[in-house]
């Protein structure tokens, strides 16, 4: 028994560490049957084996040596390293491992002790490292390598592995190197990215040593300038490829970036291996060690087509200011809303050098109407949003003068900012060109509804005057009668007068109608204007109107129809007058003259409530009134307005709402009357010889009127209601005179004239026309044509035998 335990004291010594060290620092082992004097022998050839490695695990080893027989620090030792140490016998039979190891094997020393290794990992017989670990146990010599253990117990991690013969056995440290090798995969991965990166750049990057040699340069070299790599490391800074007179500059930023003071990014020019000369920007800094620059380190990036493109850019400057320059048309850029460029074209319409409107804020030189407009315009633009590119606006000129101009816009950029480039076009003689159409437009507009309402007053008046003759007429022969009471005259009178009314009525008509010449005279406005105030002179001042005139002094007389000049006078004024007492019960109107070249302007300005733009356009209008119904017929300034084109003038006005209006005539100054054939009176016969004459009308009323006036006279009448009758009539008796009516149903008068021109001549000399029809232009120029004389609708008994007794006489 006391043999058995000595063993086992033994056994345990060994494990222990000689018993100091508590049976948990280190594992038990299993007991070997071994004297004290064996492991004496073993220790000290351990020391000895020791001693002898030179290999990179001399440290550990002279550890192990070292301390080997000072057991309990060399548990603790073993068991505070982060590596697992593990010690086998010659037959790889676990002797002992530390904590570290326990760890990584997750085998306890209870587990593992007195079994092989084997046992824990399956398959390492048959490993080449299995070989390995024997081969250091024989022949003594360590190894050390990096290993991915194979073995599941490792958990696929990565360990350096260092074995090396302990005794007869071997001892084993392996150290986990998992976040090394993967530190190490990511700075590999990391490399190989900013080598691919900086490979495949079309920047060329580059650094040097102090001396300014080429210690790397990336591929991209070869693209700009044809050089290789590997032909420019080692050599002079950049020396190969740097244009000669760009060199010196180069090399004093490399020294300045060599002192710590590099310069801003720069431009050179370099050479290529082919001779063409590429453009580059530089960058640079100093490479550092040890607090030292020991180098430079920098980029070079191609910028040749930049400068192809600021070169083209640069010319074509230069031809577009030419172009802009030689401009008809004006272009301007506005830029915070500013102009920051116009040619000379746009500056001279206004009235500028361009010197004086760059800077100029824009809005200045628009009209003060559009000003708001301009801006709200050109916000919407610059915000992109939807606003005309094209319109045609006013301008204001440096000497007050309006300009119309037709512009087109864009957005564009203009020294990295946004701004509006226009074009445009001056059109203001265009403008007055349109606005002088448009007033004819409108006086046509005018004419051709007098004109339709020309037509239908010459219908009326042709059916009044056959009635109004007979009238007339009738009445006239009634109160020449002796024998007629008192009363029966007044009333004839009364009668007379009437038709005389209704005939004046038909006379305006056919003013109005623009059929019936005016009469020509010398007259003098200034006269006619006075004349008319005077008529009204008892109303102006009864309705509180101040009346104001200003007459040119140097104004003409002129060759007009006084009486029709003065009717548009006195309509013009009359309207005024009722238009201020209707607004405010009183008012103030200046009537003004003045000559403007071979015109004469005559004005009418009162302080009424004036005339709303869509009225104003409409006033010269047939039968348009603003009055109630029964207060107005519409027909005034319409009579006024045939009145001043039949004077070859045109009557206008100009009115804003509230403001009064103003109307405007503006009449040629005509110096010399036209002479007509009868400038010397004929003097009526005294005595005329009975004649045979026909009358041919329609109108039974007027044949029989005819006939008892002409037979008093003692002629021989006869008469005919139709064309066809007074056929027969002629071709069966010859007459003196033949009163032919103009218009009747069936063959009119004219028509009969063209057929007895057909028949005789003579025929025609005969023929004198009586009419009640307006004279139209077709009726007007045959008779200027064809010379007839001819009597108009209404007339009386006297002027009958007046015009009788000259065509016979």
């Amino acid at each position: 028994m006391k043999d058995k335990d000595k063993r086992k004291t033994r056994g345990k010594r060994t494990a222990s560490g000689k018993g100091k060290a508590k049976a948990a620092a280190l594992p038990k082992t299993r007991a070997t049957p071994r004297t004290k004097q064996q492991l004496i022998e073993e220790m000290a050839s351990l020391r000895q084996r020791l001693a002898e490695l030179e290999t990179v695990e001399a440290d550990s080893q002279r550890i192990i040596g070292g301390f080997w027989e000072k057991e309990e620090t060399l548990a603790k030792f073993m068991n505070a390293s982060p590596d697992a140490f593990l010690l086998f016998d010659s037959n790889m039979d676990y002797i002992t491992f530390n904590k570290a190891a326990q760890q990584l094997t997750g085998v306890t020393l209870e587990q593992a002790a007195g079994k092989n290794v084997t046992d824990f990992v399956p398959g390492i017989k048959e490993s080449g490292r299995y070989a390995q670990y024997m081969n250091v146990i024989k022949t003594g010599q360590p190894f050390w390598a990096d290993d991915l253990m194979p073995h599941s117990i490792f958990g696929g991690k990565h360990f350096t592995v260092r074995a090396f013969k302990v005794g007869d056995g071997l001892g084993l440290i392996f150290t986990d190197i998992t976040e090394r090798q993967k530190a190490e995969a990511a700075l590999r991965e990391s490399e190989n990215r900013y080598r691919s990166m900086v490979e495949n750049i079309s920047d060329v990057i580059y650094t040097t040593d102090s001396q300014g040699m080429i210690t790397y340069i990336s591929p991209a070299i070869e693209q700009i300038a044809g050089y290789k790599p590997e032909e420019a490391v080692g050599k002079p800074f950049l020396r190969q490829f740097i244009h000669p007179d760009d060199l010196p500059e180069v090399l004093e930023n490399f020294q300045n970036t060599l002192s710590g003071n590099p310069p801003q990014p720069r431009e050179y020019r370099g050479v290529a291996r082919d001779g063409n000369i590429f453009y580059l920007r530089t960058s640079s800094r100093p490479i550092m060690k040890d607090g030292k620059p020991a180098g430079v380190s920098g980029t070079l990036t191609n910028i040749t087509e930049r400068k192809q493109a600021e070169e083209a850019l640069k010319k074509s400057e230069a031809q577009y200011k030419t172009l802009t320059e030689s401009s008809l048309t004006g272009i301007y850029i506005i830029q915070d809303d500013k102009y920051v460029y116009v040619n000379d074209r746009f500056a001279k319409m206004h009235g500028y050098t361009p010197g004086e409107v760059v800077g100029m804020e824009y809005w200045k030189l628009v009209h003060p109407d559009e000003r708001e407009t301009a801006r709200e315009r050109m916000a919407r633009r610059l915000r992109g949003e939807s606003a005309p590119a094209q319109f045609i606006g006013e301008r204001i000129t440096s000497d007050g003068r309006n300009l119309w101009v037709d512009v087109i816009t864009s957005v564009i950029e203009y020294k990295s900012k946004p701004a509006i480039i226009g074009n445009l076009v001056d059109i203001t003689e265009r403008k007055k060109l349109e606005q002088e159409r448009e007033a004819m437009q409108q006086r046509a507009q005018v004419a051709s509804r007098l004109a339709a309402v020309g037509e239908m007053a010459a219908g009326i008046a042709h059916e009044i005057n056959n009635p109004l003759t007979g009238v007339i007429g009738y009445a006239e022969l009634l109160a020449s009668r002796e024998d007629l009471p008192e009363d029966v005259r007044k009333d004839l009178a009364t009668i007379d007068q009437g038709a005389r009314r209704v005939a004046d009525i038909v006379k305006r008509l056919l003013i109005f109608a623009r059929q019936t010449k005016p009469s020509r005279d010398y007259v003098s406005i200034k006269e006619l204007i006075e004349n008319t105030l005077e008529l009204r002179a008892y109303q102006l001042k009864t309705g509180n109107i101040a009346v104001t005139t200003e007459f040119a002094p140097d104004l003409p007389a002129t060759v007009a129809d006084g009486g029709q000049l003065q009717q548009v006078f006195l309509n013009i004024i009359v309207n005024a007058e009722t238009e201020m007492k209707l607004a405010h019960g009183r008012g103030k109107l200046l009537i003004k003259t003045r000559k403007v070249d071979n015109h004469m302007l005559i004005s009418f300005t009162d302080d009424g409530p004036g005339i709303n733009k869509e009225n104003l356009e409409k006033i010269f209008d047939p039968f348009f009134t603003t009055r109630e119904v029964g207060k107005g017929t519409g027909l005034g300034l319409s009579i006024c307005y045939g009145i001043i084109a039949e004077h070859n003038g045109r009557i206008w006005a100009e009115s804003q709402l509230g403001k009064g209006a103003t109307f405007l005539i503006e009449l040629p100054i005509v110096t010399e009357m036209e002479k007509t054939e009868d400038t010397e009176p004929v003097a009526e016969p005294r005595t005329v010889t009975s004649a045979r004459i026909l009358v041919v009308d329609d109108e039974e009323v007027i044949r029989e009127f005819l006939s008892r006036v002409l037979t008093g006279e003692g002629h021989q009448v006869e008469t005919a209601d139709n064309a066809a009758e007074a056929l027969e009539k002629m071709q069966s008796g010859r007459y003196r005179l033949i009163l032919l009516d103009i218009k009747m149903p069936g063959m009119s008068g004219v028509e009969l004239y063209w057929r007895l021109k057909g028949i005789a001549k003579s025929l025609t000399d005969r023929v004198v026309f009586v009419t009640g029809d307006v004279m139209g232009a077709d009726t007007e120029k045959f008779l200027e044509e064809t010379g007839a004389p001819y009597i108009t609708k209404p007339f009386d008994s006297t002027r009958l035998k007046q015009e009788m007794r000259k065509l016979l006489g």
